[in-house]
């Protein structure tokens, strides 16, 4: 079929006559419009395509990606070329390519984020928008920067952490490697990162995603490699297996005989388990009474173990026995993966008749618990304040992955309190300890704000620690992941008073919190001095505390603005 392209009554003049074209109803706006603006050295995004009619009465401009026959151009059609009637903005991505979107002047930048999320598929708490060298502050408007139609901005990747496994066929090591997509950004990267640290020669290595070998020009950043890191919360599982030198061949043995594989948590013999902690040689921690959680190293790993020591028919004092416990752990932290939870590698269930205890076996974090950071021993330096906001927002990012799970259930933790809260090599907070969690069906309720309802259960007795259980499920064993956010609440308050929830032989820090209420100066007297918190950023955070704590479940923040208004506190205090 033929159409007619002519000058629009606005816009860059670029034809002095219309001219015919041939074209097909299934070639896009685009392409015939690059036809007639690419023989003359114009760009096409600077001109925008309208369909027939009066520019100002029944025109209509038409989507570039569309078809001819999309957007309803038949034979013999008159189309002008015209100044875009939308405000349109061009950002520049990682691989090189401009993408074009179509915010509104006066959109926040977050919006654009979410833009670029859907059209390119990487996750906005991931990216970096900048403009004329500034990066741009995600709560301002686009205006505010005096950016305007046709400006370019340029798309920088906030450094994500990736778990990466590293399986050699040889035997000769097994590694478990943690650095951050950004670190590395190809496969040709990760492979020369590899052999740099870990001696396995590039040629030898043979990268997977999800079962399927990556190429070694494929970018780490962009999907399907990034958007797995979005949907599980930042962390993705790329395994690297190097074939034994002089030839590929099969799988060989690893030490001792225990292959980990992330998400598929494995079955380990107990003599594996003793073996590798030496007799459990090693005490981390106690289990409240009911067990303990020993050092080792099993498979190539250094690896916590979490041994259940009471007899099945006694459980705990609440009356959940340590094999429910263990089912519970492994059933969450099967399901959930991520920088922001303990990485679960295997575990052991005792035969009826076999040797052995119940066991969890993680990988260990060599920071010790988060309260170990905030009261540390005598001599040691106390946690400062932008170490702390930064332990919230980890934990916050873990309690929102729990509570928002795309699955038909959700969990709800249970048992958070800062001697659950682990941190890793690298300084990140991980919530862990998940054996009272809850499983909660999700129900379709919408409230009031688009909030999402979710069933609770009952507990006959609450599980947990006093000093960080609502007043709900310390009342009447009602779990739900309200329950979280205010323990969530409570260790926000020990993070910025340096109090203890149950300091045991006195006030409850909740107690103390309701008798001082609003009292501006009053709070200002509780914060922490050792960790020198800024008094404004202090007092933005106070409201977040109350929050979380209020007594009626149903009044309390969800977990998700908790995490927003949380990084907007940081963005607003960034460390000096």
């Amino acid at each position: 079929m033929r159409v007619v392209v002519k000058q629009g009554w606005y816009g860059l003049r670029v034809l002095d006559a219309p001219i015919s074209l041939d074209v097909e109803p299934s070639d896009t706006v685009q392409s015939v419009k690059s036809r007639v603006l690419d023989s003359q050295g114009i760009p096409s995004h600077v001109l925008s395509v309208m369909f027939s009619g009066s520019v100002s009465g029944s025109g209509r401009q038409l989507n570039d990606r569309g078809s001819l026959a999309d957007e309803h151009v038949e034979d013999g059609a008159t189309l002008m070329l015209v100044r875009p009637t939308t405000f349109v903005i061009f950002v520049k991505m990682l691989d090189g390519k401009t993408v074009e979107i179509h915010p509104d002047a006066d959109d926040r930048v977050w919006s654009v984020r979410l833009m670029l999320y859907k059209l390119c598929g990487i996750p906005p708490q991931a990216q970096r928008l900048v403009w004329c060298g500034k990066q741009l502050v995600s709560n301002r408007k686009l205006s505010d920067y005096g950016i305007s139609i046709y400006s370019t901005l340029h798309l920088v990747m906030r450094l994500i952490p990736a778990e990466i496994w590293v399986v050699p066929e040889n035997g000769d090591e097994h590694l478990f490697l943690r650095l951050r997509i950004g670190d590395v950004t190809t496969v040709a990267d990760l492979k020369r990162y590899v052999a740099d640290h870990h001696d396995i020669e590039p040629a030898r290595q043979l990268v997977k995603h999800d079962g399927t070998v990556l190429q070694d020009d494929t970018a780490l950043f962009m999907p399907p490699i990034f958007s797995s890191v979005h949907q599980i919360g930042g962390s993705v599982d790329l395994e690297i297996t190097a074939a034994a030198a002089g030839g590929a061949g099969g799988r060989g043995p690893v030490p001792d005989g225990v292959r980990w594989v992330l998400g598929k948590p494995t079955q380990v013999a107990w003599a594996k388990i003793v073996a590798g902690t030496n007799n459990f040689a090693t005490q981390l921690g106690e289990l409240g009474g009911f067990g303990a959680v020993f050092t080792g190293r099993i498979g190539g790993v250094d690896v916590a173990v979490k041994r259940m020591d009471q007899d099945e028919d006694l459980g705990i004092a609440a009356g959940m026995p340590g094999l429910v416990q263990l089912r519970n752990e492994l059933a969450a932290l099967s399901k959930f993966k991520g920088p922001h939870l303990v990485p679960l590698l295997g575990f052991h269930i005792p035969a009826a008749d076999g040797d052995g205890k119940p066991c969890i076996v993680y990988a260990k974090m060599g920071g010790g618990d988060l309260a170990s950071h905030v009261w540390p021993k005598a001599g040691e330096a106390p946690m400062p304040w932008w170490r702390r906001l930064d332990a919230l927002i980890d934990m916050a990012n873990g309690l929102r992955m729990l509570h928002t799970s795309d699955d038909a259930n959700i969990v709800a933790h249970m048992d958070v309190k800062s001697t659950n809260v682990l941190v890793d090599d690298d300084g990140r907070c991980r919530l862990g300890d998940f054996g009272i969690c809850g499983t909660l069906e999700r129900v379709r309720v919408v409230l009031a704000g688009g909030r999402i309802k979710t069933v609770s259960k009952r507990r006959d007795s609450p599980i947990g620690t006093i000093g960080y259980m609502s007043p709900e499920y310390l009342r009447a064993g009602r779990m739900s992941v309200k329950c979280d956010v205010y323990a969530f609440g409570v260790v926000m308050a020990e993070l910025l008073t340096g109090r203890h929830a149950n300091p045991g032989d006195g006030e409850l820090l909740v107690e103390v919190l309701e008798d001082v209420g609003g009292d501006a100066d009053a709070l200002a007297d509780l914060v922490d001095a050792t960790a020198a918190w800024p008094a404004p950023c202090a007092v933005a955070l106070w409201p977040i505390v109350f929050a979380c704590l209020q007594h009626r479940r149903v009044d309390r923040a969800e977990m998700t603005d908790v995490l927003v208004r949380l990084e907007e506190v940081r963005r607003s205090f960034p460390r000096a």
